[in-house]
């Protein structure tokens, strides 16, 4: 397990600690369970959204949390945060808790979850039959410039033989 700090602001903190009081658990055991739920959303996540510029978002962060996460969890967290570019692991993980807690508001618990499984499902049949996802567009922004081409030749000895200009 790896010990990962991470702020939110009041109305967060008080869901999470509401459902601490309501499963008789912990405020980390409650963050570790939901981000395992939630597994399928953040490699959702990763695959759907493009590249992030670089901002630093306003949390009005007033509460902060120690969890305890498992290492596939950490890991998984610290691959997305350095592709998608998003400012830190905590990010992804205060999304990852409003997604949940808007989605349990919304549906109601058991409908939410089965939604959940349903993205679980799809990622799981992505796996399954290997598929490959590549992000088109660039990392960062470059202006186009004219490339110059050249093509050359070389003998069986590796001397220079010819040269064309494209």
């Amino acid at each position: 397990m790896f010990e990962f700090e991470f702020v939110v602001n009041k109305d967060l903190y008080e869901k999470i600690k509401n459902l601490k009081n309501e499963k008789n658990k912990s405020i980390s055991s409650i963050v570790r369970d939901i981000l395992l739920k939630m597994l399928s959303f953040l490699t959702k996540k990763h695959i759907e959204e493009p590249i992030r510029k670089k901002d630093y978002p306003r949390i009005n962060a007033t509460k902060r949390i120690r969890a305890y996460l498992p290492e596939e969890v950490y890991n998984q967290l610290k691959m997305i945060h350095h592709q998608l570019n998003t400012f830190s692991m905590a990010t992804l993980i205060r999304e990852i808790l409003e997604v949940y807690f808007e989605g349990i508001e919304e549906y109601g618990e058991e409908e939410f979850m089965n939604i959940v499984k349903k993205v679980s499902d799809e990622i799981e049949s992505m796996r399954r039959n290997k598929v490959r996802v590549k992000k088109i567009g660039q990392d960062i922004p470059r202006p186009i410039a004219k490339l110059y081409r050249y093509l050359t030749y070389f003998s069986y000895d590796f001397s220079f033989t010819e040269f064309q200009s494209l």
